[in-house]
């Protein structure tokens, strides 16, 4: 409730006439029995009707006493379909000692960046964190932790992380706008321009990717190779999978 109103200490301790220090215990429940408990209750019941509750919005509180409030949408819609194909395209749910970031990684694609950015803000009500000229971040662990359930992701890098099985079921022009996004930032245009190619560490990515192709009659090469990972300082050898699109 303390959370919903967005009270500081000394804010309740003003109302109630209730030490600080008094407050904070009886809001940790230290005090199993206290005759203060009856006025709390009473400022927090008077506070809560002045308030007008916010559809789909929740209000969190962290361990560590922050409070944090999103939004979130009730129906899959194209804006959705082409953030979450951003996020798993350039982006994770990368768990800390502390909690779990959203996380996101672009530098070329400016537009589609800021189209994500737009869309955080209208779906989520909450903006990413610039940590570098390409990396940026949400960093509430209520959160990362809601996305992950409401939209079915794994934690982790994207070699272990895998496309969720609700975008097989999505109608055509949301397929396509997963696609238009993935392809956006992972995929290569060959120098004479008359073929595509998408390579990816994880085989049921490519595979789901290349299920969503053939839903608008497209049919590609599929093959295993061994390539530089990117994202290695070492550059690591590892396998990889990839689809080819010719005669485009």
């Amino acid at each position: 409730v303390k959370a919903i109103l967005r009270n500081s200490l000394e804010d309740l301790s003003k109302k109630s006439n209730i030490p600080p220090t008094t407050l904070y215990h009886l809001l940790n429940k230290k005090y199993k029995n206290s005759p203060h408990y009856a006025t709390l209750y009473g400022i927090f019941n008077k506070e809560l009707k002045k308030i007008k509750f916010e559809k789909n919005r929740i209000v969190a509180q962290t361990n560590f006493g922050k409070v944090f409030s999103f939004i979130y949408p009730k129906t899959l819609d194209k804006k959705l379909v082409r953030w979450t194909s951003f996020l798993l395209a350039e982006g994770l749910l990368n768990k800390y000692e502390l909690g779990v970031h959203l996380e996101i990684s672009q530098k070329n694609r400016t537009k589609l960046l800021e189209e994500i950015f737009r869309s955080t803000k209208e779906l989520f009500d909450v903006e990413f964190k610039k940590n570098s000229y390409k990396d940026f971040s949400i960093n509430y662990t209520p959160f990362a932790y809601f996305i992950k359930d409401l939209l079915d992701l794994d934690m982790g890098k994207g070699r272990n992380t895998r496309i969720p099985n609700w975008a097989l079921n999505m109608k055509k022009d949301f397929k396509a706008g997963f696609l238009n996004v993935f392809f956006s930032l992972e995929s290569h245009v060959s120098n004479k321009g008359n073929e595509i190619t998408l390579s990816q560490a994880n085989k049921q990515k490519i595979e789901l990717i290349n299920y969503l192709l053939t839903s608008f009659g497209i049919f590609t090469n599929l093959r295993k190779i061994k390539k530089y990972a990117s994202n290695t300082k070492d550059k690591t050898v590892r396998d990889y999978y990839e689809i080819s699109v010719k005669g485009i």
